[in-house]
This record gives structure tokens, C-alpha cells and sequence, in this order.
């Protein structure tokens, strides 16, 4: 069966369109991922925590590491919990680094919402992260765990 001038054409084009997109996909350091998919939730105790790593959807700054986080609750005053002192961020392999920065971006009273941010100089090779927040809503110790893309 002999191809005509055309449909050749056509078939190395898609090939070629194709070789492209898997090229692209594969060069990037970053992986797809949701907000969605990068959200942790604690419900225990009085008060549900939500927390969303920023940094896999590009909002990274310099060497920081920031959260999205969310406290709800119907019982307490959330107004009193000192988040950068109660928080810390806990790489693979042992580091625990405190919160540098608790930036409140909305709420009061019974919902608080902010980014919380960490000052690390590296992540080496970790394959994970885990943030730490403690003594909020009757609970001593929340741990909330995102995967790190390996590179």
C-alpha cells in the first residue's frame, strides 16, 4: 500500500506535534498538580484545620515555603492561637524548621485564613514534608504530610 504526498504529511506532522509535547512535558522541573490535590485537612479535636502547599502551583518565593491555611471552628475565639509560634515544618531526614512569618488574610472569631510561611534553604532530596501545628482546638499535635516531587 502506497502512501500519497498527503496523508505522509499528515503522519509526520502528528508524529513530529506529538515528539513535541513529550519533550515539553518531560524538560519541566514541575509537575501538574491541583490546589485541590495539595490540601490537607485535621479535623480532630474543635477546630478543623485546612492547609494547601503553595509552592507546587508556582507561588513559591526565593527559599520559602508557604501554606494556605484555614481554621474553622464553631466553639472557640481562633484570634488567640499564635500560629507562627505553634507551627513548624518538618523535612525527611529530621529538620524542623519554625514558621518565619503568619501573614492573616481574612477572618476572625470562629474562621481564620492566612499563608504561613517557612524559611528553608533546601530541601535536598526529602520525599516528603510535614506540617506541624500544635495545641489548637484541644488537639497537642496536628501533622499533615504532602509528597515532594522527585526529580
Amino acid at each position: 500500500m502506497q502512501l500519497t504526498d498527503n496523508t505522509r504529511f499528515q503522519r509526520i506532522f502528528v508524529f513530529a506535534l506529538l515528539a513535541a509535547l513529550l519533550t515539553l512535558s518531560m524538560g519541566s522541573n514541575s509537575f501538574a498538580v491541583s490546589k485541590k490535590e495539595l490540601r490537607q485537612i485535621s479535623d480532630n479535636g474543635s477546630v478543623e484545620v485546612v492547609a494547601v502547599y503553595l509552592n507546587p502551583l508556582g507561588k513559591s518565593n526565593g527559599n520559602q515555603q508557604s501554606f494556605e491555611l484555614t481554621l474553622d471552628t464553631h466553639s472557640a475565639d481562633l484570634s488567640q492561637y499564635k500560629l507562627k509560634e505553634l507551627s513548624t515544618l518538618k523535612v525527611e531526614g529530621g529538620t524542623e524548621i519554625q514558621a518565619s512569618e503568619w501573614k492573616n488574610t481574612g477572618g476572625g472569631g470562629h474562621h481564620v485564613s492566612g499563608t504561613l510561611t517557612f524559611d528553608v534553604s533546601d530541601l535536598g532530596n526529602a520525599k516528603y514534608i510535614e506540617l506541624v501545628v500544635k495545641n489548637v482546638g484541644g488537639v497537642e499535635e496536628r501533622v499533615l504530610r504532602w509528597l515532594l516531587p522527585q526529580q
